[in-house]
């Protein structure tokens, strides 16, 4: 039986890189991976102007990576993968509503 609580994401990234895009569009989000050379383990958004990251300080935050379908959380030290959705789900995700919506459905059904 699945836990719902892996569910409540509360933060969405495009997907996990070693190095950030050269031209984001506003609004992007990115997790850095641990073998960044900067910023390693870091949430990344680009406001438009310039990226702004966030260090994950507590152990609770869970993100969902929407390349992947994947829902990582954060162990004080690395993410790990706690629950992957299934590959055709992940191609009608696109916002963090349609994720909502999607994972409604699969519940539902």
């Amino acid at each position: 039986m699945l836990d719902r609580r892996h569910f409540d994401v509360r933060l969405t990234v495009k997907n996990i890189v070693d190095s950030l895009p050269e031209y984001p569009s506003t609004g992007e989000q990115y997790l850095l991976s641990s073998s960044s050379a900067v910023n390693a383990n870091c949430i990344a958004y680009f406001n438009g102007v310039e990226w702004i990251f966030t260090s994950p300080r507590q152990s609770s935050l869970e993100i969902f990576n929407l390349a992947t379908g994947d829902i990582l959380k954060f162990n004080g030290t690395n993410w790990q993968n706690i629950f992957s959705i299934d590959e055709k789900i992940n191609s009608r995700i696109a916002t963090n509503v349609e994720v909502a919506e999607v994972l409604s459905e699969v519940f539902n059904s």
